[in-house]
């Protein structure tokens, strides 16, 4: 099968195939198998069989492992002019909440600039653009819909978002290709590592297990009994010192990323509890 120019496609600046591209896709394409490995050389345009596939598929999600490769599909295949000739087949990039700038501290001369990850919203307060206006839950809101077709991420975006409630509502893809597949056993191993620091819980006067090293279901009943209970305990005290509010003084921005920091933490414990099987503790 010799396909047209991936440009009749509607792929900008792409006007011909590179050797193996068209073979590869044909593969992809006629193949009735649920999983398929392509091994390319570096430079061979792994990136236009994987988008190309994916748009004579359906809706496709395109996992990555680097910040750098995301920015290059988005420059490739979800710019301005990308959009205006294809619409929702154009790829919408979609990153964690450090990629985004907060709005409201851009807009509020009493603190300064800050991510997504260390906003407001983050210790609690009710921000009007969560709803409309703030470009992380604006992405999140669309993403979720099937009107994207391409939709480009990283490992950990979706891993973490498997756990969501945006992961819950996300709409099926027709494709998911896997990019850097070599390193996809170190990501989820990366994924289902939980990290704890006995120091964080001496911190609020939580005694550290004497057993450092146990079977996992003995750190699982130490959860559920002592160290969850304690955490919970803690982020509810720190959520009636923040009280919604925007952190603006010292001492309350110190407040609300300690609310952060133990919120995190208690996801971490809820992560571990959903662990399964003999586990590895060290």
């Amino acid at each position: 099968m010799s396909l047209p120019s991936p440009a009749t496609f509607g792929f900008r600046g792409f006007n011909s195939w590179r050797p193996g591209q068209n073979e590869a896709v044909e593969r992809v394409l006629r193949s009735e198998k649920r999983v398929n490995v392509e091994c390319l050389p570096t430079g061979s345009g792994k990136t236009l069989v994987g988008a190309f596939a994916g748009r004579m598929t359906g809706r496709t999600l395109y996992l990555t492992r680097r910040r750098g490769l995301q920015t290059q599909i988005q420059n490739d295949f979800g710019t301005d002019e990308d959009r205006e000739m294809n619409g929702a087949n154009a790829a919408f990039n979609v990153w964690g909440q450090a990629g985004y700038s907060c709005r409201l501290s851009q807009e509020d001369a009493s603190f300064s600039p800050v991510t997504v990850d260390e906003a407001p919203c983050q210790a609690g307060y009710q921000c009007v653009y969560k709803h409309g206006g703030c470009e992380y839950y604006d992405a999140l809101s669309y993403v979720i819909t099937p009107t994207p077709k391409l939709v480009v991420t990283n490992y950990t975006w979706w891993f973490h978002h498997l756990r969501t409630k945006v992961g819950q509502k996300i709409e099926p893809f027709d494709m998911i290709i896997v990019d850097e597949a070599h390193g996809l056993l170190d990501e989820l191993s990366k994924f289902l590592t939980v990290t704890l620091r006995a120091r964080d819980f001496n911190d609020i006067g939580v005694r550290w297990p004497s057993q450092n090293g146990a079977d996992i279901e003995m750190w699982k009943e130490w959860v559920r009994e002592t160290g969850g209970p304690a955490v919970r305990k803690i982020v509810g005290e720190l959520e009636r010192q923040v009280d919604g509010q925007v952190p603006t003084g010292a001492t309350a921005k110190a407040v609300a990323r300690r609310l952060r920091k133990y919120e995190r933490i208690l996801d971490r414990l809820r992560n571990m509890l959903t662990l399964r099987g003999r586990g590895c503790v060290s």
